[in-house]
């Protein structure tokens, strides 16, 4: 019979004068076997984690930033709209100035935001959705004051 055991598992650890027993080893096995197929679980658990986290993640990175301005020409409505044109359709668009901002989802309506109020505009896209029209009945909430330069950057996938 074992006289000591090893910390973690409790494995028989024989001294030259104790009696080895078949029935140590099989335990010793039992708990090795035990141990290795609770990590063997644990190891399949966490490659299935990443590869649903790698799945998730696909999309992640995927994203083309485009950047341009405009300097507002103080016009307002349908006979002074607001146009933008990009490379691919865009996903999300921002417009801004020093006091202003303007956001737009694809293919949704452009919204001025100014101190809490916003400000929605009549939009059109282009059947390709990479042009964005949008008017609005003053030319502040258009985000097409005179003189004023926006700062536009969309968001595309790739």
């Amino acid at each position: 019979m074992a006289t000591n055991h090893t910390t973690n598992y409790q494995l028989n650890q024989w001294e030259a004068t104790d009696q080895v027993l078949r029935t140590e080893f099989n335990e010793d096995n039992a708990k090795i076997d035990a141990a290795l197929n609770g990590l063997d679980t644990e190891m399949a658990g966490l490659k299935s984690q990443l590869e649903a986290n790698d799945a998730a993640h696909a999309g992640f990175g995927n994203c083309q930033i485009y950047t341009d301005s405009y300097t507002g020409k103080g016009t307002n409505g349908a006979a002074g709209a607001n146009q933008l044109t990009f490379p691919k359709p865009p996903l999300l668009i921002v417009v801004s100035s020093t006091d202003a901002m303007g956001f737009c989802l694809w293919k949704g309506q452009m919204f001025g935001l100014f101190e809490e109020l916003m400000f929605p505009s009549t939009t059109s896209w282009s059947e390709d959705g990479k042009t964005v029209t949008w008017y609005h009945g003053h030319p502040s909430d258009q985000l097409n004051e005179k003189g004023v330069v926006y700062r536009v950057t969309a968001f595309m996938a790739v």
